[in-house]
């Protein structure tokens, strides 16, 4: 029965099947390039996003260790100034066995070296 139905038939029919195949198999191809384009997208928004937001912690850290640095410089220079007045005083403090600072030299050094102090 089966060697009744014309070639061409069976040509047509064959032709039919691997249509379906390759246009099944198509299209599932472009699924999955549309799924992998998504995600792309998704980590490039992701890292745009955290690159964006990482420069901008580093802007206001890098300000915060700015205003630290030039509060020590200020610091520093006024503990060098007084350390220059005292080396420099008209009538130097008595000389104690002890070598003591002066008391105002002391108190600065001592304020700037307690706990808390920054």
């Amino acid at each position: 029965m089966l060697a009744v139905i014309d070639p061409r038939v069976w040509l047509a029919f064959a032709l039919s099947v691997l249509l379906s195949f390759f246009g099944g198999y198509g299209y599932k191809t472009y699924r999955v390039s549309l799924a992998n384009a998504a995600a792309t997208a998704t980590q490039d928004t992701a890292q745009r996003t955290v690159t964006t937001t990482v420069k901008v912690t580093d802007t206001a850290a890098i300000a915060r260790l700015n205003q630290r640095i030039t509060a020590a410089q200020a610091r520093a220079t006024y503990l060098e100034t007084l350390i220059n007045e005292a080396s420099h005083a008209r009538t130097p403090a008595a000389v104690d066995a002890d070598c003591r600072l002066p008391d105002r030299l002391r108190d600065a050094i001592n304020a700037d070296l307690a706990p808390g102090a920054q």
